[in-house]
């Protein structure tokens, strides 16, 4: 037996422990519902294994139960106050239940953290399973479902958390000292390559390796802190460090474009031989670091880099992009060099940055809006059927598609997976008439009937991992659901099937519901991201107000991801790629005229400020007019650039750093437009 079938049957028997103590508990003291404490513990702790494969981290099973629980209270309290304003209203009720599931999507959509997205999932659904029982039982009595509800939720998390916890436990955050010092490594090596000309010419490949390595050390940052209490009182470094190692990406991809035109330039192919002769031995140094924060000295004194007066001033603005590039991948090291020292001997210097940033990513309004539409329309239709059709079952049809049409809003098919949760429910029906009519039956005692359901919970927790067997999760959902599992056993055949067939009922409205109602193409998505790139560029050339740097970062590798997991193609990529570069050479075009003094011999910075607005005005404006790029008007603004690039050349003093930013801009501008030919200060229309 490998480790990996090892660690998935360990993973069932704890799995039908907390299931059989959980039911134990629950009909021990007589709770409204048992079946929703079953669904706490397998909600909570076994879901998980259909993305990791094998048992879920600690911190998963924490982060998910706290946020369930939460959900839990707010939907119970949500559907105690539908019953009581619309109560005695069906149509008002639907409408009003309707309009409470569209919100909650909307908010499921919008919200990028987990926590927080699927509390607002639990919040929508459980306001309507808890409602919905009480109307089809007696609406009275809403308070007393609420009450259970909330108490089998958390009754099953809790002992959920307890047995997984308790019973040779897995732990996340041990991984996250070395996905830091992995992610360091890989980028001096990445920077090393770059100086050395050894980098793979596939721009687009070595970022997404990074990307993807970026994304796994913040999803371990983010379950750590529900783990380990060392975590927990570092949660605002990590963090912040989350979102600040996002800004090496970028000055990684800058200091590849501004090597290639250094070497270009008049005595420039000298000075980045001598910069990578001096950095060599530094990040050479950096990729020895270890999961503890121990480097060489080597590392911690960076090499003195200076730009060279003798050149022109031409070569002297790459030689500054180089050495600013440089210096940012530089300090961003030692961050997370001083956060790994941290995390390893608890005590954080003062060097370190404390407070986390918020999380200002790309927000598809439209999708949310298109999301929430489609729940309100296909639980409103359901309901109007289950009104006129006086189906006593028909409240539990609801309730199956109100859960399924938010559970999988976000996902990319959501009707194939509902078709798979309707296989597995079709799966659930002869079982459960197997356990009602011959099984339960047969047996008597609380200890017979609790290893009979064990064993399909402990068979689902095996075949989660397997994409092919992911029915078996909805079929012991609505196993468990369809019985009566309660003090005593009682045999209502008619009842049975009457919720068996309301559960296909439902879950099919829902596949209906998904196939009528399809999600933006992936196309028309990456339009509205391309236009989200086009909006940001026009707000930093014109607003004035300037956005925080690491706030930008993360809005902008937001959408670059977003672009990746919708399939973009290459061409797309570079273009992406190319506007995320935009973006950051504005704002620092921006932050570095804040510097300068208000009036700079032989430069009209006024005049400058009215170009750079105009810039990104004119190019936001014919983007939308064209449905893409104006290939003529970006060429005309990488010569305007490279212009302001010769005026801020010959200013008194010569404001070489916002040259250099010029030329970087136009080198942008020029690629945008398709063209090979990148202009420069030595190009004929220049003085």
């Amino acid at each position: 037996m490998n480790a990996i079938w090892a660690d998935r049957v360990l993973m069932a028997l704890k799995t039908a422990i907390a299931v059989v103590i959980t039911l134990y508990i629950a009909i021990r003291f007589g709770l409204v519902q048992p079946a929703w404490a079953i669904l706490g513990v397998l909600l909570v702790t076994v879901q998980p294994m259909m993305f990791t494969g094998a048992t879920p981290p600690v911190g998963v099973m924490v982060r998910r139960g706290i946020a369930r629980l939460l959900g839990t209270v707010i939907g119970a309290v949500a559907g105690v106050v539908l019953i009581g304003f619309f109560g005695q209203q069906p149509l008002l009720y639907v409408l009003a239940a309707g309009a409470w599931l569209a919100v909650c999507t909307y908010g499921v959509m919008l919200l990028q953290d987990e926590p927080l997205s699927y509390t607002m999932m639990l919040c929508g659904y459980t306001a309507t399973m808890v409602s919905l029982t009480a109307i089809g039982h007696d609406p009275v009595h809403v308070i007393d479902y609420a009450i259970g509800r909330t108490e089998e939720t958390g009754l099953g998390i809790i002992v959920g958390l307890i047995i997984n916890i308790a019973v040779m436990p897995r732990f996340g955050s041990d991984r996250l000292p070395q996905a830091i010092t992995t992610f360091l490594r890989e980028v001096a090596r990445e920077s090393t390559a770059l100086l050395e000309q050894s980098a793979d010419s596939n721009r687009l490949a070595r970022y997404q390796a990074l990307l993807q390595q970026q994304r796994q050390m913040d999803q371990t940052q983010g379950m750590a802190r529900f783990e380990h209490w060392r975590y927990r009182l570092h949660r605002q470094p990590l963090a912040r460090f989350a979102s600040d190692s996002l800004a090496l990406l970028s000055a990684l991809a800058d200091l590849e474009v501004a090597l290639a035109r250094l070497r270009l330039k008049p005595g420039g192919e000298a000075l980045a031989s001598d910069i990578s002769a001096r950095m060599q031995a530094w990040f050479m140094a950096w990729q020895r670091l270890d999961d503890t924060g121990r480097v060489s000295d080597d590392a911690l004194s960076f090499p003195v880099l200076e730009r060279d007066t003798s050149v022109p001033p031409p070569t002297q603005a790459c030689m500054a992009l180089v050495i600013s590039r440089l210096q940012d991948i530089s300090a961003l090291m030692l961050h997370g060099q001083r956060l790994l020292s941290t995390l390893h001997t608890g005590r954080a210097p003062r060097e370190l940055p404390r407070r986390a940033r918020g999380t200002w990513l790309h927000l598809e309004h439209r999708v949310a809006a298109f999301n929430a539409f489609r729940v309100f329309a296909g639980f409103t239709a359901l309901g109007l059927f289950w009104l006129h059709s006086g189906w006593l079952s028909g409240y539990f049809a609801m309730m199956m598609m109100a859960v399924f049409c938010v559970l999988f809003a976000k996902a990319p098919n959501p009707h194939r997976i509902v078709f798979h949760f309707f296989i597995g429910t079709a799966i659930s029906v002869p079982v459960a008439m197997l356990y009602s009519f011959i099984i339960f039956p047969a047996i008597s005692g609380f200890w017979l009937m609790a290893i009979s359901l064990a064993v399909p919970v402990g068979l689902t927790a095996l075949m989660l991992p397997y994409p092919a067997l992911a029915a078996s999760l909805p079929a012991i959902i609505n196993l468990s659901m369809t019985l009566n599992l309660q003090q005593q056993f009682h045999f209502a055949p008619l009842a049975l099937l009457n919720s068996s067939l309301a559960s296909l009922v439902g879950t099919a409205a829902a596949v209906v519901v998904f196939l009528l109602f399809r999600q933006r193409p992936s196309h028309q998505r990456l339009q509205n991201l391309f236009g989200g790139f086009w909006d940001e560029f026009a707000r930093l050339a014109g607003d004035s107000a300037l956005p925080h740097r690491g706030r930008l970062e993360v809005r902008l590798h937001d959408r670059l991801g977003r672009m990746m997991a919708l399939g973009s193609t290459a061409d797309q990529l570079h273009m992406a790629t190319t506007l995320h570069g935009l973006g950051l050479g504005v704002w620092r075009l921006r932050h570095l005229r804040r510097r300068m003094a208000s009036s700079t011999e032989g430069v009209a910075l006024d005049e400058f400020d009215h170009w750079l607005s105009r810039l990104g005005h004119t190019l936001y404006q014919e983007q939308e007019a064209h449905s893409g790029v104006d290939r003529e008007a970006s060429r005309q603004a990488s010569h305007e650039a490279i212009d302001w690039a010769r005026t801020f050349y010959h200013a008194r003093p010569p404001w070489i750093s916002m040259a250099a930013e010029l030329e970087m801009l136009s080198h942008r501008l020029t690629a945008l437009a398709g063209s090979d030919n990148t202009l420069s200060v030595e190009d004929d229309h220049a003085e």
